[in-house]
Protein backbone atom coordinates (compact mmCIF):
# COMPACT_ATOMS: atom_id res chain seq x y z
CA UNK A 1 0.00 0.00 0.00
CA UNK A 2 2.79 2.38 0.56
CA UNK A 3 4.52 1.81 -2.80
CA UNK A 4 0.96 2.72 -4.24
CA UNK A 5 1.00 5.73 -2.39
CA UNK A 6 -1.56 4.74 0.13
CA UNK A 7 0.63 5.60 3.55
CA UNK A 8 -2.64 5.85 5.68
CA UNK A 9 -4.10 2.95 4.52
CA UNK A 10 -1.34 1.00 5.32
CA UNK A 11 -1.10 2.46 8.53
CA UNK A 12 -4.41 1.21 9.12
CA UNK A 13 -3.40 -2.67 7.51
CA UNK A 14 -0.74 -2.26 10.10
CA UNK A 15 -2.59 -1.41 13.26
CA UNK A 16 -5.14 -4.01 12.38
CA UNK A 17 -2.50 -6.49 12.30
CA UNK A 18 -0.97 -5.68 15.20
CA UNK A 19 -4.19 -5.28 17.17
CA UNK A 20 -4.87 -9.27 16.44
CA UNK A 21 -1.33 -10.66 17.18
CA UNK A 22 0.51 -8.05 19.06
CA UNK A 23 3.52 -10.06 19.03
CA UNK A 24 4.97 -8.99 15.90
CA UNK A 25 7.35 -6.69 16.80
CA UNK A 26 8.68 -5.68 13.28
CA UNK A 27 4.59 -4.37 13.31
CA UNK A 28 5.44 -1.63 15.46
CA UNK A 29 8.82 -0.57 14.12
CA UNK A 30 7.26 -0.17 10.76
CA UNK A 31 4.01 1.58 12.23
CA UNK A 32 6.82 3.98 13.79
CA UNK A 33 8.55 4.37 10.15
CA UNK A 34 5.31 5.41 8.51
CA UNK A 35 4.55 8.14 11.53
CA UNK A 36 7.76 9.44 10.62
CA UNK A 37 8.39 13.25 10.76
CA UNK A 38 4.86 14.27 10.28
CA UNK A 39 3.31 12.55 13.59
CA UNK A 40 6.25 12.84 15.83
CA UNK A 41 4.21 11.59 19.04
CA UNK A 42 2.78 8.88 17.10
CA UNK A 43 6.08 7.39 16.03
CA UNK A 44 7.81 7.49 19.43
CA UNK A 45 4.67 5.70 20.56
CA UNK A 46 5.14 3.20 18.23
CA UNK A 47 8.54 2.80 18.65
CA UNK A 48 8.31 2.73 22.37
CA UNK A 49 6.08 -0.41 21.64
CA UNK A 50 8.25 -1.74 19.12
CA UNK A 51 11.07 -1.76 21.93
CA UNK A 52 8.91 -2.90 24.57
CA UNK A 53 7.98 -6.22 22.39
CA UNK A 54 11.52 -6.70 21.76
CA UNK A 55 12.36 -6.51 25.34
CA UNK A 56 9.68 -9.39 26.09
CA UNK A 57 10.40 -11.60 23.51
CA UNK A 58 14.20 -11.86 24.30
CA UNK A 59 13.25 -12.84 27.76
CA UNK A 60 10.65 -15.91 25.90
CA UNK A 61 12.54 -19.19 24.58
CA UNK A 62 12.05 -19.45 20.71
CA UNK A 63 9.70 -22.15 20.83
CA UNK A 64 7.33 -19.80 23.55
CA UNK A 65 7.57 -16.97 21.33
CA UNK A 66 6.88 -18.33 18.31
CA UNK A 67 3.84 -20.22 19.50
CA UNK A 68 1.68 -17.58 17.93
CA UNK A 69 2.44 -19.01 14.53
CA UNK A 70 0.37 -21.82 15.32
CA UNK A 71 -2.30 -21.41 17.68
CA UNK A 72 -4.78 -18.79 17.43
CA UNK A 73 -5.05 -15.28 19.53
CA UNK A 74 -8.51 -15.96 20.77
CA UNK A 75 -7.09 -18.91 22.74
CA UNK A 76 -5.03 -16.73 24.88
Amino acid sequence: LTFLGRGKDAMQELETAVSVEPNVCRGYARLADLAGTADREAASRWTAKAQECRTKAAALPLEDYEKWLVESPEGR
